[in-house]
């Protein structure tokens, strides 16, 4: 997995200060408190966690002929 790959998607509602509200890479995570600490950030609204884990196995991610990306684009297009 590069590092300018998407690890941790950003589910919400709520944000934390200083860390971005938003999906985030692999080198992010580790910027802002790595992966136990963001995983463990939860709304105070709702109680659900505020990311989740990005879990794409080879082969399968945005780009590549296993689909990814292209499959949920098309299912929303409807194409």
């Amino acid at each position: 997995m590069g590092e300018d790959e998407i690890r941790l998607r950003y589910v919400g509602p709520g944000w934390v200060p200083g860390v971005p509200a938003r999906d985030l890479t692999v080198e992010e995570v580790e910027v802002y408190g790595g992966e136990a600490f963001l995983l463990g950030i939860e709304s105070v609204h709702t109680g659900q966690p505020i990311y989740e884990v990005i879990d794409v196995a080879p082969g399968t991610g945005a780009g590549s002929d296993g689909g990814g990306l292209q499959d949920i684009e098309e299912v929303c297009d409807g194409r």
